[in-house]
């Protein structure tokens, strides 16, 4: 059981490390940050939660312990990954995306925030791929998104159905 432990706290901290650098190196490059909670936050939250809980359950010795703080660490520094957009691009799940791959965009608002919807183009090898993805935006945010993407996409809004 010593050596799963000391495995799980190895993946947990290099994973802990992995993550806190995507972390600094994000929070360079966006400006208007995405709407923080989401559903995937709050699952992450839940796991944060879960896993203070294993700091006092079942906790038989110090490595259960530095698993344990291992483990919380490397959730809170998913937690801290932020989702927005920038002067180089949009950071979208701890990717930069960068807009030289936007084929277009829309934006949706409503009475509480406004969502972005992006399409991407990429060429992978010998193919073209599209992907897409949408952050959504706190109200306030509305008008300093809008003018950013009319400075760096201006010929790229397009409306589009719901992703």
């Amino acid at each position: 059981m010593q050596i799963f432990n000391l495995i799980l706290t190895a993946i947990f901290l290099g994973a802990s490390l992995w993550m806190g650098k995507k972390v600094i190196n994000q929070r360079k490059l966006i400006d208007i940050a995405g709407k923080f909670l989401n559903g995937y936050r709050i699952f992450i939250l839940f796991c944060l939660a879960a896993s203070i809980m294993t700091l006092f359950l079942g906790f038989q010795d110090i490595l259960d312990l530095i698993r344990s703080v291992a483990m919380m660490c490397m959730v809170a520094m998913f937690l801290l990954l932020k989702e927005g957009a920038g002067q180089s691009g949009f950071v979208y799940n701890g990717i930069h995306v960068p807009y030289e791959t936007v084929a277009h965009y829309d934006i949706k608002t409503d009475a509480k925030h406004c969502v972005l919807y992006v399409v991407c183009r990429e060429k992978v090898k010998d193919k073209v791929e599209e992907s897409n993805f949408s952050i959504q935006f706190n109200k306030a945010s509305e008008a300093a998104l809008t003018e950013l993407l009319k400075q760096k996409l201006p010929k790229k809004h397009q409306r589009m159905k719901k992703i």
